[in-house]
């Protein structure tokens, strides 16, 4: 995979962005998941280069090769978006979130509607605002949470004690007896080696350019998005898979159902990590004909 460019931002803040599919198609940004780098782009390269798409992806701050934005919100977002856009001369694109990178979509589609064209979600992170909507989450997402809200400073000493841990020292014999607890289209999909590279090379890389940044984006997830849903305007696409354990679901009924138009994908027999994989063709296919 070729290394990713370094775009100067407006603030002089360095943002790394890999680069996908047909250079010369229709644009798309595409909002990696956490913890991840955007190298999880890679799973999209077959299907974009068959629609002609263009898949732009960028680092968050302080993730991979990007620098960190201390203090940020979620809404600090659009801004980056926008001037990645005049970087790359672009009037007009789409956005796709996958799973973390879902509310970084809407946050944009919210923020940029004379821009974006289309909004596509794929098991997407769901507002955990309504602590019972936090609770039909998995385990450890709960241990976070709850460790986040009571104890926020030893979560980040931890996160910084884990770096070194996840990005060298790790061997991938204890990530595949931690899927053991992921249901079976899962595990059927990360058993793939290519797969398996792409998907837990962006976890490791992810922490490349300091442990808090992959704290500080955790913690977006913790707090109110800063918008409403249901003042997105531009047209928003969710695939979710109907065995999904990270987020259920029911979850992604309640989120597409606040947006005015939304149309919700649910795909039996499909996981967290199964449906952006095996259903690639299908969602960039949706995503070419609404974007251009």
């Amino acid at each position: 995979m070729a290394e990713p460019e370094i775009v100067t931002l407006p603030d002089a803040r360095r943002m790394a962005v890999h680069h996908f599919g047909d250079p010369h198609g229709a644009p798309v940004l595409f909002f990696h998941g956490w913890p991840s780098d955007a190298s999880m782009g890679q799973l999209l390269d077959a299907a974009a280069w068959k629609y002609h798409l263009r898949v732009i992806a960028p680092d968050r701050p302080g993730i991979g090769h990007s620098d960190p934005q201390p203090n940020r919100t979620l809404m600090d977002w659009p801004a980056d978006v926008r001037a990645l856009a005049a970087h790359y001369g672009l009037r007009n694109f789409a956005v796709l979130g996958v799973s973390g990178g879902g509310p970084y979509a809407l946050a944009t589609a919210r923020a940029l509607p004379g821009k974006v064209t289309a909004t596509t979600v794929v098991c997407g992170a769901p507002p955990l605002d309504d602590p019972h909507d936090a609770g039909t989450l998995p385990s450890m997402y709960r241990r976070l949470l709850q460790s986040q809200s009571s104890h926020p400073h030893t979560l980040r000493l931890a996160f910084r004690a884990s770096r070194p841990l996840i990005s060298h020292f790790v061997p991938d014999v204890f990530i595949h007896l931690a899927m053991l607890k992921l249901p079976a289209p899962d595990r059927a999909t990360l058993a793939d080696p290519h797969t398996f590279a792409i998907i837990f090379g962006g976890m490791r890389r992810s922490w490349a350019a300091c442990s808090d940044g992959v704290y500080e984006d955790a913690v977006l997830y913790t707090r109110p998005w800063g918008f409403s849903p249901a003042q997105i305007r531009t047209p928003v696409e969710f695939w979710h898979g109907g065995m999904d354990s990270n987020f259920p679901p029911e979850l992604a009924r309640k989120l597409a159902a606040s947006i005015p138009g939304a149309h919700l994908h649910v795909v039996p027999g499909e996981g967290h990590y199964s449906l952006p994989v095996n259903h690639a063709d299908m969602i960039l296919a949706a995503l070419a004909r609404h974007s251009r």
